[in-house]
């Protein structure tokens, strides 16, 4: 049987892994470790070992997304990575596109991808106008018309 010093040194590396290659799923791996230890080594019923590790998991999973993938990211992006590490909608942040009509509503086009989109001017825009990506909300594009 493997130790709990060895596991513990395994969660860390993986942990230390999540810091160079931007994906969650070794720091969740090191969390279901560190879960299995704290469980494990209380002295009750297993089904309340069970329950113990389960509520341990989910613990150290919300304090990752609240707090340490932020620092996680910061570190990457400051040391390791200049460039930003963009997913998702952020990736079109300052590109141009158009805004389409599609099924009676307004849809914003770019790069062959449609999105729901904010004006940032209260100005009413229509079907064939060029607007570009100042910012995002919500998964919203926030866009200004460009003159």
């Amino acid at each position: 049987m493997i130790s709990n010093q060895s596991l513990i040194l395994i969660a860390i590396i993986l942990m230390l892994v999540d810091i160079f290659i931007p994906t969650d799923i070794t720091t969740f791996i090191a969390y279901i470790i560190f879960s299995y230890l704290i469980a494990h080594n209380i002295d009750v019923p297993i089904l309340y070992q069970i329950i113990i590790g389960i509520l341990s998991w989910w613990g150290m999973v919300v304090l990752h997304y609240y707090f340490f993938r932020k620092h996680i990211r910061t570190l990457t992006d400051r040391f390791i990575a200049p460039t930003k590490i963009k997913s998702g909608i952020a990736v079109h942040y300052g590109k141009t596109g158009q805004v389409i009509l599609i099924e009676n509503k307004l849809m914003f086009q770019i790069e062959d991808e449609l999105y729901f989109f904010i004006e940032q001017d209260d100005k009413q825009c229509k079907a064939g106008d060029n607007a570009s990506i100042i910012n995002y909300l919500n998964e919203k594009l926030i866009i200004k018309l460009n003159p």
